[in-house]
């Protein structure tokens, strides 16, 4: 199985560049429809089952930068928001930029994110609110102090319409539709063995709960901080049975603040 973690056998300098290549082509604003695209890997029910029980219907390609992209440098290059310099060279050694390929039934779904992944340590999924401006950044602040006091990994990413990632329609409503589907096509892109923390907030919340209603299995014995959010079925198909089905998880709705 693949591991997240990138080889760190070679020195590397503390400062890193935007990658001088040709810069990678983000799908067009709306929903691609593809009945020609073809990916290999499917995600998985449950982190923790070596059979890996797959979805044949959500495929995934997980494809890394080289470096990180121009937009992550210009962001941790920046004093005004990082003013620790011991900050700012873990984030630009440590953090790295993908891009997921998500197909779900006949749509398909490109996903921008930047994580920083340790073997053997736990994993926090941060989710951005709806509204404008909303991207992978608005958490980022958190990164460093996890890893420095917890000891824990942690992915960003774009939720579709927001940000880099497609899906940008009028209503959103495909990628609503299949928002718990692209939510774990993602964590199974990372090859994660064991299930996951969310810090969530707003229309990233209200994903994470749907998201839980179908696919539990990747939530078990973790905690939840939702804030902001828009808790309801969320259209789903059966109304009222998420209220019964997430009551086995502990949720804490508040800002998560970690001091000095």
């Amino acid at each position: 199985m693949t591991s997240p973690v990138q080889s760190k056998n070679k020195s590397r300098s503390i400062t890193r560049h935007a990658s001088k290549s040709p810069k990678r082509k983000y799908s067009p604003a709306r929903v691609q429809t593809s009945n020609e695209f073809e990916l290999e890997e499917s995600a998985y029910l449950d982190p923790l089952d070596s059979s890996r029980t797959l979805l044949s219907n959500v495929l995934f390609e997980r494809r890394d930068r080289n470096t990180l992209s121009s937009q992550a440098t210009d962001l941790f290059n920046s004093q005004v928001i990082f003013e620790e310099e011991t900050e700012r060279a873990w984030l630009l050694e440590n953090m790295h930029s993908t891009t997921i390929s998500i197909k779900v039934n006949n749509l398909l779904f490109t996903v921008n994110g930047n994580y920083a992944l340790k073997e053997n340590q736990p994993t926090i999924l941060f989710l951005h609110g709806f509204g404008a401006g909303r991207n992978w950044a608005n958490w980022i602040k958190l990164a460093y102090p996890l890893d420095q006091r917890g000891r824990y990994s942690t992915i960003f990413i774009d939720l579709p319409g927001f940000g880099r990632s497609s899906g940008r329609t009028l209503d959103q409503t495909s990628w609503k539709r299949y928002g718990p589907e692209i939510f774990i096509a993602v964590l199974s892109s990372f090859h994660l063995q064991h299930s996951v923390y969310v810090i969530a907030q707003c229309g990233g919340a209200a994903t994470t709960v749907r998201t839980i209603n179908r696919y539990p299995q990747w939530f078990r014995n973790r905690n939840l901080v939702l804030y902001n959010s828009v808790i309801g079925d969320f259209g789903e198909a059966k109304i009222g049975v998420m209220k019964t089905s997430i009551k086995s998880f502990e949720f804490f709705l508040f800002f998560l603040r970690i001091s000095k």
